[in-house]
């Protein structure tokens, strides 16, 4: 099929080829539609004005390039692409991970779970994602596990979270689930070091000795910090003050979970010490 000279009034030629700005603007449409004839019969096309312009924009932009409408919707719908690929790479920002979390932050030893959904956000969609290198569906933002994870030793469980953008650039984030025991904290009158005392006080998972707590110790009340004695020996600051407590006890604690290990008791020197704040490092 011979390339039409020019564009006529009846429409363009399929095979015509296309060399400038003018010519673009010069397409007929009807009914807002590009009429592109052919020996074996006519073609159509929608594309209304304003993206006639924009292509008209995009070839006076890289002067003189030719676009041959041999296959002429295929060849159009290229155009199109790449203009948009074009106009997508001078606004291109960073594929980004915003949160990646786990439904379980903290796994108390000797207890296990099977139920763990690791969750995230990105500022838009990635070209591929995945979990410790694992494909994941690319518009998920969550994902549950079927793994059952035990909490057998201090430890923890990362997971990686990677995206990728269409331009083959990655991203990587992490989160753990803490395999710990319990830190217990509070005020009591007894003098008895044992389990029942530990049990009695106030928990939180975590496998690190320092935080800062605020005490109510009444009429005989004594501060007790019980912590895995693998954990090393704590310092108490009260108000810029460093001391005030003694490792009264070193025990074997079994917590809910059948988990044992060695505790230390550690006990305020004095009792009634009202509302206090301590540093614990």
């Amino acid at each position: 099929m011979a390339n039409s000279p020019s564009i006529g009034s009846t429409g363009i030629k399929v095979g015509h080829v296309l060399t400038n700005d003018t010519e673009i603007n010069d397409l007929p449409i009807e009914n807002g539609r590009v009429y592109l004839c052919a020996d074996s019969g006519t073609l159509w096309y929608d594309w209304d004005n304003q993206r006639k312009q924009i292509l008209a924009d995009f070839l006076s932009s890289i002067n003189g390039r030719l676009y041959n409408f041999n296959t002429s919707i295929v060849d159009m719908n290229e155009i199109i692409t790449e203009l948009k690929d074009s106009i997508g790479d001078m606004t291109y920002a960073p594929l980004e991970i915003s949160s990646f979390t786990s439904s379980i932050k903290y796994l108390e030893l000797g207890n296990s779970t099977n139920s763990v959904t690791l969750s995230w956000n990105l500022n838009r969609d990635p070209a591929s994602q995945s979990i410790n290198g694992s494909e994941v569906s690319i518009g998920l933002r969550n994902q549950r596990l079927t793994n059952t994870y035990i909490a057998t030793t201090p430890s923890s469980v990362t997971w990686t979270l990677t995206v990728v953008d269409k331009g083959g650039t990655s991203t990587s984030a992490t989160c753990n689930m803490i395999c710990c025991n319990g830190i217990y904290y509070g005020v009591n009158n007894s003098t008895s070091y044992n389990s029942d005392l530990i049990s009695s006080l106030s928990k939180t998972l975590s496998n690190s000795k320092s935080r800062t707590l605020t005490f109510n110790a009444g009429n005989n009340q004594f501060i007790y910090y019980c912590i895995p004695s693998r954990l090393g020996t704590p310092t108490f600051s009260v108000g810029g003050f460093t001391g005030g407590f003694t490792k009264v006890a070193t025990i074997s604690f079994t917590n809910s979970y059948s988990y044992t290990e060695n505790y230390d008791i550690w006990k305020s020197d004095n009792p009634n010490l009202g509302s206090v704040s301590i540093s614990i490092s």
